[in-house]
């Protein structure tokens, strides 16, 4: 469903900062010279690597797991999606990242962005059905993993509460357990969501809706 599923794509800093500066519409002030971890005040101890996660003086900063995706990287070390509360985890900017592909039509769209047999990513198949989906763009190299992985969980827990149909963008079969999309489908089977068919999953007692 997110990036995280395509090749490693190495983009430059200044590529990804002007990116996630774009699109969570910080002015040409904030402070993108440098990449160094920053801290969010004297007092606070979380190390952040962008000026917009840091929250505000005063606001409460939860006890943030380490790095939850961070096994991602080894073989045979899936993605969990097991945040409490995503929200927590995520700043509002990033929250309206996550949410600016959803269309309210009852059916969200996961998949690969780049399937390894070919094909189209699930970016294309969503905008096709005109259906929702995550994509945080070229920012999403920008965020710690905590926070993709909070992004994707937050877009799935929509979808679960709306009671969406979710279509995959490649048959069932083709989904590596490593990948997030088989975390995805983890997380909704742990929903109730029942697969009817190679590409259909349905919230509980729904029967079929697609």
């Amino acid at each position: 469903m997110l990036r995280a599923d395509a090749p490693p794509r190495p983009a430059p800093h200044s590529m990804k900062r002007a990116a996630a500066s774009r699109l969570l519409g910080i002015g040409r002030t904030a402070n993108t010279r440098s990449m160094t971890p920053l801290r969010c005040s004297a007092s606070c101890s979380r190390s952040v690597r962008s000026p917009y996660s840091c929250p505000p003086p005063g606001e409460h900063v939860p006890a943030v797991p380490d790095s939850p995706l961070a096994d991602v990287a080894g073989p045979g070390h899936p993605p969990e999606f097991n945040l409490d509360n995503p929200l927590a985890y995520m700043s509002p900017g990033l929250r309206t990242m996550s949410e600016q592909h959803l269309t309210g039509s009852g059916e969200t769209v996961l998949g690969p962005f780049e399937p390894p047999g070919g094909g189209p990513s699930y970016i294309g198949v969503a905008e096709q059905r005109k259906a929702s989906y995550v994509d945080l763009g070229d920012a999403w190299y920008s965020f710690t993993p905590t926070e993709q992985l909070a992004a994707n969980q937050h877009v799935l827990d929509i979808a679960i509460a709306n009671r969406d149909t979710v279509r995959l963008s490649v048959p069932f079969d083709e989904i590596k357990p490593t990948t997030f999309t088989a975390a995805e489908i983890r997380y909704l089977e742990s929903h109730g969501y029942q697969r009817v068919d190679d590409f259909t999953f349905v919230p509980p007692n729904l029967g079929g809706r697609r």
